[in-house]
């Protein structure tokens, strides 16, 4: 801005200065009332554009946050644990060798199975939970058998095969239904995720503005906000039009063209009784 008012001379050169430090802060005014009418907004209840409204079940923003967070990680351990027994069942149904599974993505897939098989309308039988005694012992496991030793496959097939004699469905059917139940979760849980994941976005975004906000209210005290600015604005104008005025008559002065001197009214104001 300096440059393009041509300044020669240090005392134009002030002048131009003053004229560039005017305008910086006729833009900074304008700053500071945006970030009030942010303020304004936020504290009648009304969210700024393009914010996710969230419930505002705590009033410390910073809890909001964490609590998303948390619930955040929470809805991706449980995508990852569906589609990790999801995938455990698939390997296992897809493989013929015998082997030793392990214990916990046994009795999580059985607890499905079990689920399914109670939420079957037509039940031949009601099933056993998959650690009760009674279901241990007709698969042939010992009653002193340790909860975390690993399951023969054949024995975690023929506990699928248990849950699903229990409904109407063939045993196939059934593993198959058990694995469409598995990845529906998983989906169901990944849209999850996603409406969680906006949720702290939109967070961050609020906590962010506010810090903006709290930044540039700094920059004036806001006492009596908009008759401030409005005062403030024209105080600028003014000092910023008679920077101008010199400047160019400076200039003008210099390009040898008279200048004749400013004219000065001093103008009284006499209110009558009335």
């Amino acid at each position: 801005m300096i440059d393009s008012l041509g300044p020669v001379g240090l005392l134009e050169h002030t002048m131009a200065e003053r004229v560039a430090l005017l305008v910086w802060r006729l833009a900074r005014l304008a700053k500071y009332e945006a970030a009030n009418t942010v303020a304004a907004m936020e504290d009648s209840g009304l969210l700024p554009p393009d914010v996710f409204p969230i419930p505002n079940r705590h009033h410390n923003r910073d809890s909001q946050l964490l609590m998303a967070e948390q619930e955040l990680r929470r809805a991706r351990e449980r995508v990852f644990a569906v589609r990790a027994d999801a995938e455990f069942l698939r390997r296992v149904l897809a493989e013929s060798d015998s082997e030793l599974l392990p214990a916990k993505p046994v009795r999580a897939l059985l607890g499905e199975a079990h689920t399914l098989a109670l939420d079957c309308p037509i039940r031949q039988y009601e099933p056993r939970w998959c650690s009760d005694r009674s279901f241990l012992d007709r698969l042939g496991f010992a009653a002193d058998r340790p909860k975390d030793e690993a399951w023969p496959r054949d024995k975690f097939l023929a506990a699928l095969d248990y849950y699903a004699a229990a409904t109407d469905w063939p045993a196939d059917e059934f593993r198959a239904e058990l694995l469409r139940t598995l990845d529906s979760r998983a989906a169901g849980f990944a849209s999850g995720v996603k409406r969680r994941e906006a949720e702290v976005l939109a967070l961050n975004r609020r906590l962010d503005a506010e810090a903006e906000r709290l930044a540039a209210t700094a920059l004036i005290p806001p006492d009596a906000a908009t008759d401030r600015i409005i005062k403030y604005e024209k105080h600028l104008h003014a000092q910023l039009t008679s920077t101008l005025h010199e400047l160019e008559r400076l200039q003008a002065r210099r390009g040898g063209v008279f200048v004749p001197p400013p004219a000065v009214a001093d103008l009284h104001v006499i209110m009558n009784g009335d």
